[in-house]
This record gives C-alpha cells, sequence and structure tokens, in this order.
C-alpha cells in the first residue's frame, strides 16, 4: 500500500482510503465502493444491482437530487455496475470545507440512505432498459453468443439481456429489498476520498458519519459468492456452431483463452506474470497488424485483450481471431482454415529480440507516465485494492519495480509464455457461424486439417519494412518567403498570415493538459465545398473520393504501408468532405510536422490508382451503408435528416457502389484535391509562434495551388424553415431513433448568443430529467442551421423502445412547453452561470484531447465573425450582464413550435411487418 494513504477499517468493518494529492489543484475525488455486483445477484435479482446504482445515484435520504447537488457546488458525479464491485463516485472543489462536508455525506447517503420510492424506481427500470439498448443488435448478439460459448464448460454461470430484461420488467420489490439489506452493509463498502485536502478532518468525518452503519446479524458470505464464480480452464478445446438465419455465411469465431494475469498482482512474483502477459500482448498485436495490413489478410479482425474486455469479472484474457470461409468448395473452405492457423503461428513464432526490448520500453513509458499521479487515477488503484485485493503502492514505487523487473525478463521467458497461453493445442475454442442454407463438415474434418497444420514446417514473418522519411520520394519546393509575411496579431493571441498562393494561416499556441501531449500540433483546415450537385455522378464520386484516397494510397506507397509509417511516426492525416466544407484534420509532434507536411504534398501531387484499395473502400462502405459499421444505423441517421432536409444534394447508396470507378475517382482527385488556394489552415497546440511561423509560411507557400475560380455551388440552398415529419428507415437497429428541431430566426449579437445558450442548457436540465426513464441519453442543445441567416435552432435527441416512441415525444414536448411557460429558476440560472463561465475559459489556455480553438476559429473565420467578442465578451456578458428576466424574456421569444420538424428512424420494415428482429438459434457440440 501507498504510504502516503490513510488506509483504516472502521469497528462495523467499514474501510476507508484517504490521500492528500494536489493533481489537480482545488478538487477533490470521492468514491463508495460497493464490494458487490452481478454475481451476488440472485436469479430473481437479476439487473437489480445495476438498477440499484441508477435509484442510489440519483436520489438518496438526504439529497433528493444528488446530481443537483454536485451540479450545484461545481462538482459531477456518476456511478458503475461491474461484475464484483458497484462504484459511485463524484467529483467537488476543494476550498470550502463544508462542500468536503457534505460531499462525503452523499456517499454515508450512498452506503445506507436509499428511500424506497416507487415511482422514482419505475423510471430508473426504464432508463436501465434504455442503456441495455444497442447501436448494433446483431453484433451484440454475437457478442452475447460467443460469450456463452467460451464459458458454458467454465462453471461461470451468465444470464442473457433477454432474461435480465424479464427480470426488469417483471419487478419483485421483495427481491430488490433483499439485495439492498443482504449486501449494502459496512463490511462490504468503503469510502476513498482523495485530493486537496485535509486528511486529519477527512478522517474525523469518516469516522463520524460511516460508524452509524448498520451491520448484519446474519451477514451473507461475499466471499463464497465469489468462489462459486472461479472460471476453471480444463486444458479441453472446444467446437460448437450457430446457426445463423440473417446471413448466409460462414464465420469462425476461434479464441484462445488464457487466466488474465493483469489486476490481480500482490507481489514480485504477479508483476512478473502481469508483465510478461503485458510484453506478450504489446507483440502479439504488432504481428497481427503486420498480417492485417495487407488487402486479403488471413482474418477479418484479431484481439489480443477479448478476455479482459469481454468476459466478465477479468478472470480470463484470450485472443480472439475472427475469419470468414468461403463455401464454394471443401479445398476452398481448407485453404481458409489453414491459412487463418498458419497466420496464428507465423505470428508466434516471430517474435524476437528487437519486439520484446520495444515492448519493454513501451511498457515502461507506460507506468512512468504522470498520468497516474492524478486524484482520479489514485482512486482507481484503491477501488481495485478493495474489490480484487490488487496491490497499490504509489506510483513511482511501482515504476521502479517494473523497471527491475522488465531488465531481467528476455526472450526464452517471453516463449516460455506462449508455450504455455500462446498455443493451440489446449484451452481453445472454435465456433461457427453458419447460414441456414450453408453446409459444412464435421468437427472431425477441422480436427484432421488441424493435425496437418501441426506437421508442416511454418516460416516466421518476415521483417517488415518501414518508411523512415518521404523526403526521397517527396520534392516540396525550398522557398523562404517569410520575410515578405504579413503578420497580424490580435488581443487573443492569433496571429494570421495570408500567403500568396491563396493560403491563409492562423496560430493559436495553448498549453498541454498532459504530458503525452507536450509538442503536439494540430492542424484543421477548411474550404469552401465548391463541387456543383446538378450532376450526380460527378457530385457523389468527388464526395467520396477524400476517402478513397487514403484507401488506395500515394506515391509509391499503398495504404498500408503509409498508414504504418504515420503509426510509427505519430502523424494523424484525414479529409472529409462535408455540405458546407472540404476539411483537412492532422497532427503530429512538432519535430515530425516536416514528415506530415511530405505526406499531404505526395497525396496531392501523386495519389495512387490502386484498384485493391478502391474495392477495400467499396466492401467497407458497403458494411456501412447496411448499418455495421461501429456505432450501427445511429451512424446514419443524420445523415438521412440531411437528405430529407436538402433533397437537392445527392447521397451516396449501396447501388452507387456499382457506377463509382478508379478513373472517375482519379478524375475527380486532380480537379477537386490536388491543391490548397482558398483552405484556411488553423494551427493549434504546443508550440512556440515564432519558431513555427517560419516553417508553415514557407512550406505552405511551395504547395500547389490553381488560378482557377470556381462558383460557390451550394449557396443557393437554404435549411427549410418549415413544419416536417419524417419516418425514416435504418438497417440493423431494434430501436427507435428520434431528433427533434425547433428551427428559428434569431439575431447574432453576443447577448443573444448568450442567452441561447444558457437556454439551452435548461432545456437540457428538463430533458435530461424527464426522458432518462425511456432512453439512454437523452440530449438536448441549439445549433446553428445556417448562421449568415440567423437560423437557430433548439434541438432533441434521445432513443426508445419500439412502440414507446410517442410517449416518449409527449414527455419531449411536455418538456419544452413547461420550459416555455414557466422559465428557469434563479438558482438553477446561478449555478448554471457560475459552472458555464468557469468551463468556458478553463479552456483558452490548455488543451487536452477535446482542444476548444480549432472548431471555435473555423466557426468564426467562415462566417466572417471576429473571433476576439466572443473571447474576451462572452464570459464577462453571461457572469454580471444576464438576468433571469433576460433568459425567461428569450424562453418565451426564440421556443417557438411554428416550424417544428420531426424526424423518427425506425428499423428497416418495421411498419409494414411490425416484429423484432429474427433470433438466431444455437446447436452445440464439445470436443
Amino acid at each position: 500500500m501507498d504510504s502516503a494513504v490513510r488506509y483504516g477499517k472502521l469497528n462495523n468493518g467499514f474501510t476507508y482510503y484517504i490521500r492528500k494529492n494536489e493533481e489537480p489543484k482545488k478538487t477533490v475525488e470521492l468514491r463508495l465502493i460497493v464490494g458487490v455486483g452481478r454475481i451476488h445477484e440472485d436469479e430473481d435479482q437479476l439487473e437489480y444491482p445495476h438498477l440499484l446504482e441508477h435509484v442510489l445515484a440519483g436520489k438518496t435520504r438526504n439529497f433528493p437530487n444528488v446530481k443537483d447537488f454536485f451540479s450545484k457546488v461545481g462538482g459531477y458525479s456518476s456511478a458503475h455496475t461491474g461484475t464484483r464491485l458497484t462504484s459511485y463516485e463524484a467529483r467537488i472543489p476543494s476550498q470550502d470545507k463544508q462542500v468536503v462536508k457534505n460531499g462525503i455525506r452523499v456517499l454515508r447517503d450512498w452506503a445506507q440512505g436509499l428511500i424506497w420510492d416507487q415511482e422514482f424506481i419505475d423510471v430508473q427500470r426504464a432508463a436501465v432498459e434504455g442503456e441495455m439498448r444497442v447501436y448494433d443488435p446483431y453484433r451484440q448478439w454475437i457478442n452475447e453468443t460467443t460469450e456463452r460459448e467460451v464459458l458454458k464448460n467454465t462453471g461461470y454461470k451468465i444470464y442473457g439481456d433477454d432474461k435480465r430484461l424479464e427480470n426488469l420488467r417483471n419487478f419483485n420489490s421483495e427481491a430488490f429489498r433483499r439485495y439492498y439489506k443482504d449486501w449494502y452493509r459496512p463490511d462490504m463498502q468503503s469510502a476513498i476520498v482523495v485530493g486537496d485536502i485535509n486528511v486529519d478532518s477527512v478522517e474525523h468525518e469518516i469516522k463520524r458519519q460511516f460508524s452509524e452503519l448498520e451491520t448484519s446479524e446474519n451477514p451473507k458470505s461475499g466471499r463464497k459468492r465469489i468462489t462459486s464464480h472461479i472460471i476453471n480452464l480444463d486444458g479441453s478445446n472446444q467446437f460448437s456452431t450457430v446457426v445463423d438465419t440473417l446471413h448466409q455465411e460462414l464465420n469462425l469465431r476461434l479464441i484462445r483463452l488464457r487466466p488474465n494475469f493483469e489486476g490481480w498482482q500482490k507481489n514480485g512474483e504477479d508483476y512478473q506474470k502481469m508483465l510478461l502477459q503485458q510484453l506478450y500482448t504489446t507483440v502479439l498485436d504488432k504481428k497481427a497488424e503486420q498480417l492485417e495490413q495487407q488487402y486479403d489478410p488471413p482474418f477479418n479482425n484479431f484481439t489480443t485483450r477479448y478476455g479482459a474486455n469481454q468476459i466478465p469479472d477479468y478472470q480470463l484474457d484470450g485472443s480472439l481471431m475472427s475469419v470468414k470461409l468461403e463455401t464454394d468448395d471443401l479445398l476452398t473452405l481448407k485453404k481458409d482454415f489453414q491459412r487463418a492457423l498458419i497466420a496464428w503461428k507465423q505470428m508466434h513464432l516471430s517474435f524476437n529480440q528487437s519486439d520484446v526490448e520495444k515492448a519493454k520500453t513501451a511498457l515502461l513509458e507506460k507506468y512512468t507516465d504522470a498520468k497516474w499521479m492524478k486524484s482520479k487515477s489514485l482512486s482507481h488503484r484503491y477501488t481495485w485494492h478493495f474489490s480484487y485485493g490488487k496491490a497499490a503502492p504509489h506510483p513511482e514505487v511501482e515504476a521502479e519495480l517494473v523497471s527491475d523487473l522488465l531488465s531481467g525478463i528476455n526472450l526464452e521467458d517471453l516463449h516460455e509464455f506462449i508455450s504455455e497461453n500462446g498455443t493451440l493445442d489446449k484451452n481453445t475454442v472454435y465456433i461457427f457461424f453458419k447460414g441456414t442454407d450453408v453446409n459444412m463438415p464435421d468437427y472431425g474434418i477441422y480436427e484432421q486439417w488441424i493435425k496437418e497444420i501441426d506437421t508442416m514446417k511454418i516460416k516466421p514473418l518476415a521483417e517488415q519494412q518501414t518508411i523512415t522519411t518521404l523526403t526521397d520520394v517527396v520534392d516540396i519546393p525550398l522557398l523562404n518567403v517569410m520575410d515578405e509575411a504579413e503578420i497580424i496579431e490580435n488581443e487573443i493571441g492569433v496571429s494570421t498570415v495570408n500567403l500568396t498562393n491563396g493560403i491563409k494561416v492562423v496560430l493559436k499556441p495553448s498549453k498541454p493538459r498532459t504530458g503525452s501531449l507536450v509538442n503536439t500540433i494540430f492542424l484543421q483546415a477548411f474550404r469552401p465545398n465548391k463541387i456543383p450537385v446538378q450532376n450526380r455522378q460527378e457530385y457523389l464520386v468527388a464526395r467520396v473520393a477524400p476517402q478513397i484516397l487514403q484507401h488506395m494510397g500515394a506515391g509509391p506507397f499503398n495504404k498500408f504501408e503509409l498508414d504504418r509509417f504515420k503509426r510509427e511516426k505519430g502523424i494523424q492525416l484525414d479529409f472529409r468532405t462535408d455540405k458546407d466544407n472540404q476539411m483537412i484534420y492532422a497532427a503530429s509532434k512538432s519535430e515530425d510536422l516536416p514528415e506530415l507536411f511530405n505526406l499531404l504534398y505526395l497525396y496531392l501531387e501523386d495519389p495512387r490508382k490502386d484498384e485493391r484499395g478502391f474495392d477495400a473502400w467499396k466492401s467497407d462502405q458497403k458494411l456501412k451503408l447496411e448499418g455495421k459499421g461501429f456505432r450501427g444505423s445511429d451512424y446514419f441517421f443524420m445523415e438521412r435528416i440531411a437528405a430529407s432536409w436538402y433533397p437537392q444534394i445527392p447521397v451516396l447508396k449501396r447501388e452507387d457502389l456499382q457506377e463509382i470507378d478508379v478513373e472517375q475517382v482519379d478524375q475527380a482527385l486532380n480537379k477537386w484535391f490536388s491543391s490548397i488556394e482558398d483552405f484556411t489552415f488553423i494551427v493549434t497546440g504546443d508550440f512556440n509562434k515564432d519558431t513555427l511561423l517560419p516553417l508553415l509560411v514557407n512550406v505552405l507557400s511551395a504547395f500547389p495551388a490553381k488560378n482557377e475560380i470556381l462558383p460557390a455551388a451550394l449557396k443557393h440552398i437554404n435549411f427549410p424553415v418549415k413544419r416536417m415529419e419524417k419516418n425514416l428507415e435504418l438497417k440493423n437497429t431494434d430501436q427507435v431513433y428520434i431528433s427533434l428541431f425547433f428551427p428559428v430566426k434569431v439575431p447574432r449579437d453576443i447577448k443573444t448568443l448568450v442567452e441561447l445558450q444558457l437556454v439551452s442548457k435548461a432545456l437540457h436540465h428538463r430533458i435530461y430529467s424527464r426522458l432518462r426513464n425511456g432512453s439512454y441519453s437523452p440530449i438536448a442543445r441549439g445549433e446553428w442551421m445556417d448562421f449568415k441567416k440567423g437560423i437557430f435552432a433548439f434541438r432533441i435527441d434521445f432513443d426508445s423502445a419500439l412502440g414507446n416512441e410517442e410517449k416518449m415525444i409527449s414527455h419531449a414536448m411536455e418538456e419544452f412547453r413547461k420550459l416555455r411557460e414557466i422559465g428557469v429558476e434563479k438558482e438553477w440560472l446561478e449555478t448554471t452561470i457560475a459552472n458555464e463561465v468557469r468551463t468556458y475559459e478553463s479552456r483558452f489556455d490548455n488543451f487536452g484531447y477535446i482542444n476548444f480553438w480549432p472548431d471555435y476559429l473555423q466557426s468564426k473565420l467562415q462566417e466572417g465573425e471576429d473571433p476576439v467578442p466572443g473571447i474576451l465578451n462572452y464570459g464577462t456578458l453571461m457572469e454580471h450582464f444576464t438576468t433571469m428576466d433576460d433568459i425567461n424574456a428569450a424562453v418565451k421569444k426564440y421556443m417557438k413550435e411554428e416550424h417544428f420538424q420531426q424526424f423518427l428512424g425506425y428499423p428497416e420494415g418495421h411498419h409494414q411487418e411490425n416484429k423484432p428482429l429474427e433470433r438466431c438459434n444455437i446447436q452445440e457440440e464439445k470436443r
């Protein structure tokens, strides 16, 4: 245990961890950890731990609205239910001692302060159900089925979401009360307080408040529940077949299971095992990445952390390989199957000393990162100490131990780890997902094919050739025009330079919040999209050409070679086109900025015509159009809404993919993406302006620019300020997506912008509170639909279960109208203004993974607005010159329903069939 931690246990068994820490200053992290979770539920209590977490996170004996309390003091709260722990967390400012005392009082209420309010419980039941809906039902079914097949012979009992939902809907109040009474007791709980605090005062407060917690006369054994859920690997391999009624394909999921050594370490030996596992997965990730970097890889997907991320309770780790098997004939099927398993062996045979040393360096950097001294990270350490018994030394002590252990690990140690945990001769699960009409051989045939591989002489993967620099193939002309550049600086530290080739460069340096972002520079470039919409085919090709460019590569290098170059250099480069703009997004460390410009120049000057890359783009796009992308059909809902607003603008459809060819793409790239005139480059991040500006001016001045003047083709396409109602059909979803818009014409002065922001916050506060009972994450906000014409819209977005959408819409409209009629309360407004000003102004001088400046500057520059007033006056106007009367007047003036627009995204065919997605059947066999 970290010696800086005040660790103790009260007479009733309650545990506490207290640590003073000033990273960040003036804040406190609070946690109440209950050492119980899903493995402690009885069969009639399925999903009740999650429900109880929702209820307590929202309302307790002394805090009728927990989130409001934390918001008013300038903090926030959250909660999470896991397998063997439930965590309630909050962050608050530390300056006010009474606020800290009240924060600890919330922890006390979370421990034993449940208010039995059936109406509120019902609201939270609906909220939990909303959380259980998924963006991609098919992927969810695949993952659930995989988990069930993997665990079915391990002794670990799991329940599917269907059974959990049924138990949630048929609420059993006695079972719910029983779970709370049995498990929410002091010997199963701990308080964690880390931050800018007086340790003695906090300890006194914990003893005062938590000593009164009631104990149980006949406590249930939490340890017994844990031991009954221990996962045992018996060393056998397992085959099973699952019938997939939605796809006439044959897909293999191969999972090699192993014990998870990460998260359980108590001593040096445990740390040694953990580091071997981390070295193994780090190197294996690189090997899999090497095989994936080809147009016909031996597997569709490969992950080394399947177990830790998918299997409950972190007991197992595992690698998962997904393979699509062609079933045209037995020889083709055999070839695909054996090729995947040969690839597995090749990856493991090719581990070398250089791989190990690189992995060691990466791990040591991870353990010495300054983020581990943040109060939130420290709180997480003590959470794992309490719940899993994991050691919690000072981060510097741990880093020193890791360094010593890594220095003693060699390639032979890793080979020994592989022989025990990486071969396919044991603890391997083969799951075949087959279509109803697909024939596949008996398992004995597969076993014979595996034996054949065992007799083969397999070579390790060849060393991968990497691009060290692009200077050999890129010849950017050397210019020295810095002396001619006129630099304009404003009051907020933004510098602007107009280059002779029609490029504008705008710089705004700021400081990084984390060590990993030191010397990181971000580029965000935009210019008006002038692609004409009159010719549908030409527009579509030009719109998608930047995506295709990144699939085909540039110069002598294909996509995979350039992707590897970007990864190794830490360079990001992405091209996009939307209705209004052509965009370039890029980032790199300052020392690699010349290589970033080399890469951009290469893409512009010498794009490849790569048929295989083009075909790969079409395959990816086909999956997205079928709702099988990362976010499922939610990804396309907004695009479908935009198509309703702007029917003049062509939208890519699946059938369009057949009409686009490489020659068309090459012509579009040459016409629309071979030069950078009219681009504005916004440069932000951690840099010295005087050092960086000469590089930017001299290099960007040498980039190709055309003198051809093209019309602003989309000027005449206006946002439709009118009533609209559309039911849209989406693929691969089993829920309804709802977006409601309330467009209105407004002035564009800063005072009005302040009022609209606060009204949007007030609307979100109401919508979230009301719709959370049936939606995963309801949100309300305001956005500009057409800034130049002063068209603003309040927007409400939420998801709903099928059949419940009309009720949810009715609730949303009720809250919209209540706000318009009643307005805002003084206390809410004062708290919100204080939080808004603090949050808004805190982003000016520092950046994290969210960077305020690029989007802010672009929004002002593309509309011809001066960015200075929004920085200097916005906070002052909000804090000192905005009253409750102003906001309530704005509510009545701008919250209009005259042009109300409603968009509903339904599952494809829902209105015709009115039935849920088909379920799939399972056939199993163990070998």
